[in-house]
């Protein structure tokens, strides 16, 4: 799994959960790493933070969600408003989950039929 979130305590959270459930994990910051990743190795599935609104243009954060998701299974978190999830799942994310957001629910859809 490819977890791509700015906030690092949250990041924490989150692999060591994946961590637990049995999954490898890799932590990124930036959207262009996570697209740099997705490039040379092979994901399971991607946890994206949609913060693209706050610390990257709009467009390098739908460009990221479209490029991951021609990858594989992507689940973006978002504590934006409703608006966001549909842009998300318009751009082939999987998966919204606002924050906060119950771990087990993360696991779920992560391990969902795409």
């Amino acid at each position: 799994m490819l977890v791509v979130e700015d906030d690092a305590d949250l990041a924490g959270v989150v692999m060591e959960a994946l961590t637990q459930d049995g999954h490898m994990a890799v932590h990124v910051r930036e959207p262009a790493e996570a697209c740099r990743l997705a490039n040379t190795t092979s994901w399971d599935a991607f946890v994206m933070d949609a913060f693209g609104a706050y610390q990257h243009p709009d467009a390098e954060y739908r460009a990221t969600v479209q490029h991951l998701a021609s990858r594989g299974r992507v689940v973006v978190t978002t504590g934006r408003a409703w608006a966001s999830r549909e842009e998300a799942q318009h751009l082939g994310a999987d998966v919204v989950l606002s924050k906060p957001y119950d771990l087990s629910d993360l696991s779920a859809a992560l391990t969902s039929p795409r």
